[in-house]
Formats: C-alpha cells, structure tokens, sequence
C-alpha cells in the first residue's frame, strides 16, 4: 500500500507536466527511478532481473530510435523494478490513453497531435488499478 501512495502522487505531478508541455523534467523521473533501483536492491523488491533487463532493453531501444521519451523510457525502467502488475496497468492506461485520443481527434476532425504525452495514460491505467480494487491485493 505504500508503494502505491507514493506512486500516485509522482504519476499525478509528471502526466500535468507531461499534458502541459510535453516534457517531463529528470527531477521528477530521477529520483523515482533511484528509489525503484535502492528498493531492488535492499530486497523490497522482487522483480526477477530477467524481466527487468528486458524492459530496460526494450525501453531504451526505442527511445535511442525516437519512439519512447526519454521520460517516458525511465518510467518503464520504474515500472519493471515495481513489478509486472505495474508495468502491464500502466502500459495498458497508455494503450487506452492513445485510443482515445486519436478517436477523439478523427471524430473532431483535428489534426493529429503528435508526439501525445504519455504519463496520463500510465496514470489513468495505475488509478484504474487502484479503483477496482487490484491495488488492495498488489501493494
């Protein structure tokens, strides 16, 4: 539970900056990734390094090919040190994220608005996770 009471507030305060100026700034990504790592190690943590050296590789692929944000990339590299629950809420609020977004944009018949933030949609799949109830069992 306390994992996700800190979780909330960080994703809160990078999906504003990341809605207001497309930029999340490494003074909120940072020190979450640090304190993901320290967690790891300490052994609060127990994500299998299997699965996290996967994520990273992946993340930082596509962010060194200019598909993922620099921000976006260290938020999968917290996620995968929180665990595969995490990982798989916030990847899936970014999926619904982007759906709708671009549904909203083609019903509008606006342009696109192009790279979208992401941050809100790592929020809105961890805040679905904590509304129904499968944070209580997680954290």
């Amino acid at each position: 539970m306390l994992s996700f009471v800190l979780l909330l507030p960080w994703l809160i305060a990078c999906a504003l900056q990341d809605y207001r100026t497309g930029q999340v700034n490494n003074v909120l990504t940072l020190p979450a990734l640090g304190l993901a790592l320290i967690a790891r190690i300490a052994g609060v943590l127990t994500t299998p390094g299997w699965a996290i050296g996967i994520v990273w590789l992946v993340a930082l692929v596509l962010w060194q090919r200019g598909l993922l944000g620099g921000a976006d990339a260290k938020a999968w590299m917290t996620f995968a040190f929180l665990g595969a629950p995490i990982l798989l809420a916030a990847y899936l609020g970014l999926v619904i994220w982007y759906a709708a977004i671009t549904w909203a944009l083609k019903v509008l018949g606006a342009e696109d608005r192009l790279p979208l933030p992401g941050f809100p949609g790592y929020l809105l799949g961890l805040g679905s996770m904590a509304l129904f109830g499968a944070a209580h069992n997680y954290f």
